[in-house]
């Protein structure tokens, strides 16, 4: 699509900000108006619109996604998404682990053991690890307890933890990272052990490099994202 707007605004609306283009209100794909709780995030948002050339390319604009995302889908299916994300809590990343080599071992331990003491501290929730790929089951009340963390947050939030969690395949990464518990490139380091391991030992591929920066790039804009959320 073309550029088709000169102008860029941030101006206040029920709710929080809206961003207009040559005065219109910006809207998603099912044609809601776009209002944000926090004016950092609405300004934030209406710099990939300015920052378009000639081209609308909307793959660019990952924030307004986000944003999208929480509007159009998680505010209107809110408790599908939810559990969607205690999924994740099932069968999380950190707690498969390898048994050897024993440098693997201790490259896991190293990185997912913190992240574990967090979520006991925080959420009161152990949860169990397993060797190799055979399934371990948490508690129901284990599980309940990430749920109602979960619940307890708006759509834009939980947009932006769903986009984390898909991407770290771990939602004890997420909201480590959602609530500080830990900063995004130790959630990252630790969502990507594995294959580091791998790629330390057999060397760099240009094209899973490639798939990897890109998906570096679009969790880093999800942590933006978060962050912006909780200025106003």
């Amino acid at each position: 699509m073309k550029r088709f707007y000169k102008t860029v605004i941030v101006v206040p609306a029920d709710g929080g900000h809206k961003i207009q283009l040559d005065g219109r209100d910006i809207r998603t794909p099912k044609r809601s108006t776009v209002v944000v709780p926090s004016e950092r995030l609405a300004t934030a948002m209406a710099d990939e619109w300015a920052a378009q050339e000639d081209t609308i390319k909307p793959e660019d604009m990952h924030l307004n996604r986000l944003a999208n995302t929480a509007i159009d889908r998680v505010a209107t299916q809110k408790d599908a998404v939810v559990d969607e994300l205690v999924g994740y809590a099932q069968s999380d990343l950190i707690c498969y682990r390898a048994d050897h080599p024993k440098e693997l071992v201790a490259r896991q331990a190293k990185e997912w053991d913190p992240v574990l003491d967090w979520v006991r501290d925080t959420f009161g929730v152990d949860l169990k690890t397993t060797t190799g790929v055979l399934h371990v089951a948490q508690s129901d009340q284990d599980v309940q307890r990430i749920k109602t963390a979960i619940d307890a947050l708006d759509a834009y939030e939980v947009s932006g933890l769903h986009a984390l969690t898909t991407g770290f395949g771990s939602v004890a990464l997420a909201l480590a990272c959602l609530r500080e518990g830990r900063d995004f490139e130790a959630c990252w380091t630790a969502s990507r052990v594995d294959e580091d391991f791998q790629r330390d030992k057999w060397g760099a591929d240009a094209e899973a490099d490639a798939v990897r920066n890109a998906l570096y790039s679009e969790l880093k804009v999800a942590d933006k994202y978060l962050k912006l959320l909780k200025t106003l």
